[in-house]
């Protein structure tokens, strides 16, 4: 009995001492993140820990930690490399298509969302599941489906449930929180994250950098324009017209692709509805309108509002959608692919806004409403 008693001590000062010697152990180094607010990545000799910070929208003070390893001996930690991911938004398949795994993701959320042909074929062949949505989310497919991780994203703190829920069940849920930096090389650099869980950091940083600098040289180039046309963005949905804060990603694009965003006054990353009126009346002679919704034409334009019709760019033709790359259900590669390639975005404005700058360039993620 004494034996048994002596054993059971020599397991709990055992797994004691493991956490405390991870509680304790200074990191070997750090990954350099530039841009991004919202995660940390360090490196141990056995492992590396992973923090986001704030992962929805009024979060204060939020944390959550990530232990990844490669070594059975490090308790409580996500092995690495894994080999089933389950992403529950279209940006999750940009980011681990951007490290070269989407051939691990068997899980989705919302197929018909879905632009990858990869992921879309796989789905043909019973490889990639749609595992629901929200309060439907399909806990018994997960359960089934055996995923090495579910990476999951929050709009709000009824997030934490959800996590909470998936690891009682004893299934890694690690939140990425990317679609809340406020620039588009920060949401980028969110690749540096995902490419700890497949071990492919070093590669991913050095074509991040790349990426960067592209985007930078782009940024410099619009800078020096002597005009700076306005322009509007976005489409009323169910009498409410929500536009982009002054801080928010599209905003920071139109600024660096040398706009005029209409609502850059607004210090706010986040959409902000508006009435109808208030955006006609502040956007009537804006030169350019883009990202207009889930639209294909000029008419489908006019039809949404007759009011809209007064608006000098769509008198002028000027308006450019970010739904040029769809599949056929209507899966918006903008949304999946669009974050790993900032530089692109930024190209495509710029042809848009200055075709002088670049002649003969044709945008990837937009086209001229006709």
């Amino acid at each position: 009995m004494k034996n048994i008693f002596f054993l059971l001590f020599l397991i709990f000062i055992s797994c004691n001492s493991e956490t405390k010697s991870l509680s304790n152990e200074k990191s070997l180094s750090t990954e350099t993140i530039d841009y991004a607010k919202n995660f940390e990545i360090h490196y141990f000799e056995n492992y590396t820990k992973l923090k986001v910070r704030n992962p929805w929208q009024g979060a204060d003070n939020v944390e959550y930690n990530y232990i990844l390893s490669s070594s059975h001996k490090i308790k409580n930690s996500i092995k690495t490399p894994i080999q089933k991911a389950i992403v529950l938004s279209t940006t999750h398949i940009g980011l681990i298509d951007f490290v070269g795994e989407s051939d691990k993701i068997i899980g989705v959320s919302g197929l018909d969302f879905v632009n990858n042909a990869k992921i879309i074929y796989n789905a043909t062949q019973k490889k990639v599941h749609d595992v629901g949505y929200g309060v439907n989310l399909n806990y018994e497919l997960l359960l089934k489906l055996k995923p090495d991780v579910v990476f999951v994203y929050g709009v709000n703190a009824e997030t934490k449930a959800q996590i909470d829920k998936l690891n009682d069940l004893g299934i890694n849920a690690v939140i990425i929180a990317e679609y809340l930096e406020e620039t588009p090389l920060a949401q980028a650099e969110w690749v540096k994250f995902m490419a700890c869980f497949f071990e492919k950091s070093t590669e991913t940083s050095q074509k991040f950098d790349e990426i960067a600098k592209t985007y930078q040289d782009l940024k410099k180039l619009a800078s020096n324009v002597s005009t700076k046309p306005s322009v509007m963005a976005n489409l009323p949905y169910n009498g409410i017209w929500y536009v982009a804060g002054g801080k928010s990603f599209p905003a920071t694009l139109l600024k660096d692709a040398g706009a005029n965003y209409i609502w850059k006054h607004i210090s706010s990353s986040e959409a902000v509805p508006m009435s109808i009126e208030k955006v006609i009346l502040a956007a009537e002679n804006a030169d350019f309108w883009i990202n207009s919704g889930n639209v294909n034409s000029l008419e489908q334009i006019s039809n949404v509002d007759e009011r809209v019709g007064n608006l000098k760019a769509l008198k002028n033709k000027n308006i450019y959608n970010n739904n040029k790359i769809c599949s056929p259900k209507g899966g918006n590669d903008y949304f999946e692919s669009g974050i790993c390639n900032p530089h692109i975005l930024l190209k495509d404005l710029i042809s848009i806004l200055h075709p002088e700058l670049l002649p003969n360039y044709e945008p990837r993620y937009y086209y001229r409403l006709n």
